[in-house]
């Protein structure tokens, strides 16, 4: 049954009211990167053209799906444009790009900058799934010790 406290039908209903807006490719590379074709997500992506309003979303599936198949420096930059994008923003793209980096740095030891980007991530962190990205900040800042 539908329990409207959960997360996963937050997170259900929310994409729900905004699915009419998104743009067909961006849905279909979302569901190819969730279900690990991160390759064919980034197929799909990059005969994609967007427009303005597609490119926070479009930068972060990206960086995602480059981040998946172990393209360090093309996802780094990915996510740099989704976080110079974010301020605009409400939706979730923002501050995991910035956790998403902090995970980066800190498989290289660069703890200093991981902490950066887990600030930036908090200061970023006041619309979507807040409760999620500050667990994932709290994880990383844990990690950096």
């Amino acid at each position: 049954s539908f329990d409207a406290s959960s997360d996963v039908d937050k997170r259900t209903k929310a994409d729900a009211l905004i699915f009419p807006q998104m743009k067909v490719e961006l849905v279909k590379a979302r569901f190819l990167f969730e279900y690990g074709n991160y390759a064919e997500s980034l197929d799909v992506l990059n005969r994609y053209k967007p427009a303005d309003d597609d490119l926070i979303e479009y930068y972060f599936r990206m960086a995602r799906a480059e981040d998946m198949l172990g393209n360090e420096q093309s996802a780094l930059s990915h996510y740099e444009k989704v976080i110079a994008l974010a301020p605009k923003n409400k939706r979730y793209f923002g501050p995991y790009s910035a956790v998403y980096v902090a995970d980066i740095k800190i498989r290289h030891s660069d703890f200093a900058a991981a902490k950066r980007y887990l600030e930036k991530a908090r200061s970023l962190n006041d619309g979507e799934f807040s409760k999620e990205i500050d667990q994932r900040i709290s994880l990383g800042l844990r990690s950096c010790k």
